[in-house]
């Protein structure tokens, strides 16, 4: 019997047979490998995230310093990224304007105040424009003395027409004394013309004298009576000049006391506007020295040029602010708002760091803003979430320099899914949708 050939060609049959282990085998693996992938995406859990660029950021934001005058630079005192300290001067503007303005104000309120203890003292009647109280300022010192003058001269001009009227009155008075005298002379004429005319007319009756002296007694007694009477009139119009003196007295006093009352009205008004205005050039005054309202660092600084021109309003620098809170301002797309809501977790990933050596920091986030914001280059939508950054967590990268201005890529966990909830929901929806469709 032959031997078979060892180099004799296979058959196809014995071909396959010798493949079908291989294929088989094959199959079970593929089969495997789905079946554990299906699993996988059945099961296993995947996390959910909303996603936005962010900036890192110091939780009270970074301070705008703005000057509400404006005027001419005097002085730069600090540069861009310098350290300061809260009070700490950093720009002097001119203040020659403003000292000016309120050196005007300070005369005219010495002044006012002056006017102000004249007028005072003139409505109580006083006699004197003594100062109430001492003052070192020359200013004030002067203007008092020059109120004082006028004080003075003023009441020499009332004292003056007053003596004038007193002394009128003094001779109507003088002038009555002189017609009463000679009404009791009168008076003691006519009675002894009386006690005359009685013995005559006795004599008469006896018929001792004729007629003609009795009628001579009773003319002259007639006389007297008249011009007594006239006396009495003189000394009524008399007194009625001595009134309308005396009131005139009265007028000229009653009238400086109105004058002085009015005058000091208007004073107060004008003195009380003077002060306010005052108290605002102290203010502006005092603002030309723009000084730090906190530690931090300057940043943006946009003021260069010494004699320069600021306007009103215009920012000087910004100040960030030093042992504050970090924390990431991110936008987050209007579509994903409905799912992120404060005190989710977050992940930071500081893109201004190597991401194979700087890992990403977990944090929470602290609020969402309740509208919407545009930005102002793109015109796109945007929901800014604020994430904080716990101190442990940053404490574990202590190496890294954080500063406020980097950027960082957030990622907002929303939940849990597994990938075949992935692929299946929107496969799902757009079902759904076809569904409804007329």
């Amino acid at each position: 019997m032959p031997r078979p050939d060892k180099h004799a060609t296979a058959t196809p049959g014995t071909a396959l047979d010798a493949m079908r282990p291989v294929a088989r085998a094959g199959l079970i693996i593929v089969l495997v490998f789905f079946a554990g992938l299906g699993s996988w995406a059945a099961i296993a859990p995947l996390q959910s995230a909303a996603l936005g660029p962010g900036v890192l950021n110091v939780e009270s934001q970074r301070k705008t310093l703005q000057h509400l005058e404006g005027g001419i630079v005097g002085e730069i005192l600090v540069s861009e990224g310098d350290g300061v300290s809260r009070g700490q001067l950093l720009i002097r503007l001119d203040r020659t304007q403003a000292k000016a303005n309120l050196a005007q104000l300070e005369i005219r309120h010495h002044a006012l105040r002056a006017l102000e203890a004249r007028l005072i003292a003139e409505r109580d009647g006083r006699d004197d424009m003594a100062p109430t109280s001492p003052t070192d300022n020359a200013e004030l010192a002067k203007a008092i003395e020059s109120e004082i003058n006028v004080f003075s001269a003023r009441r020499r001009s009332l004292e003056g027409e007053e003596k004038i009227l007193r002394q009128r009155i003094l001779q109507f008075e003088e002038e009555i004394a002189g017609l009463k005298g000679q009404i009791a002379a009168q008076t003691t004429q006519l009675k002894l013309i009386d006690e005359e005319l009685n013995a005559q007319k006795s004599l008469y009756e006896r018929r001792l004298v004729g007629m003609q002296r009795i009628i001579e007694l009773k003319r002259e007694r007639s006389e007297i009576i008249g011009d007594r009477n006239r006396e009495r009139a003189a000394i009524a119009r008399i007194k009625q000049n001595i009134g309308e003196e005396e009131l005139k007295i009265l007028e000229l006093t009653t009238s400086r006391l109105n004058d002085s009352v009015g005058q000091l009205t208007e004073v107060q008004t004008t003195l009380a506007d003077v002060r306010e205005r005052l108290v605002a050039a102290r203010d502006v005054l005092e603002r030309t020295d723009v000084t730090a309202p906190l530690d931090g660092h300057v940043v943006d600084l946009r003021v260069h040029t010494v004699g320069g021109v600021i306007g009103a309003g215009e920012a000087l620098m910004d100040i960030v602010p030093l042992a504050e809170r970090l924390v990431v301002d991110a936008r987050v797309n209007p579509m994903d708002i409905d799912s992120i809501h404060p005190g989710m977790t977050a992940r930071v990933v500081l893109t201004a760091f190597n991401r194979r050596t700087v890992a990403p920091v977990d944090g929470v986030v602290l609020s969402v803003s309740a509208d919407s914001l545009t930005d102002s280059r793109t015109g796109a939508p945007y929901y800014l979430a604020r994430v904080e950054l716990p101190e442990d967590a940053l404490a574990e990268q202590a190496e890294l320099e954080l500063s406020p201005g980097m950027h960082a890529e957030v990622m907002i966990i929303t939940g849990e899914q597994t990938a075949l909830q992935y692929l299946y929901q929107p496969v799902a929806r757009s079902f759904s949708r076809a569904m409804r469709e007329q």
